[in-house]
């Protein structure tokens, strides 16, 4: 991942590299930003990528990325919401210039498993300071 160091997109970048899955293959990733970190969305197959096997929410570490500092990286297993495997969330993506109020939960939206004609979503929240997890 790059992180601008300026507001100049011209500029000189952070560089991180994450390590998202050490056995199985992280295909379609989605992006967003949200103030207490940058989410994003994957599908998870094995490791040939011929099996689907869940989605995936990642969260990195957001304000420590824009100082240049080493950040941490934070994910779950979108089944934790479900008892079926999710596939096509989008986490929320801050386009505005007001802010959410402090310690509000990011969005993730995605097909229902079950209804073609139905959303569903989920909330997450990270607590970088208190836990090393996802809410």
């Amino acid at each position: 991942m790059a992180v601008s160091q300026t507001e100049d997109a011209t500029g000189a970048y952070y560089l991180y590299d994450f390590v998202t899955d050490t056995q199985n293959f992280v295909d379609y990733p989605k992006m967003g930003v949200w103030p207490d970190g940058y989410y994003m969305s994957g599908h998870i197959f094995n490791a040939s990528g011929t099996v689907f096997l869940q989605g995936r929410i990642f969260v990195f570490e957001r304000e420590q990325m824009l100082k240049g500092l080493p950040a941490r990286q934070l994910q779950a297993d979108l089944k934790k919401y479900s008892n079926k495997p999710q596939f096509g969330f989008l986490p929320s993506d801050l386009d505005s210039l007001t802010p959410p109020p402090a310690g509000e939960a990011a969005f993730l939206i995605g097909p229902h498993p079950t209804s073609v004609n139905r959303l569903t979503s989920a909330r997450v929240a990270v607590t970088w300071a208190v836990r090393r997890g996802l809410d």
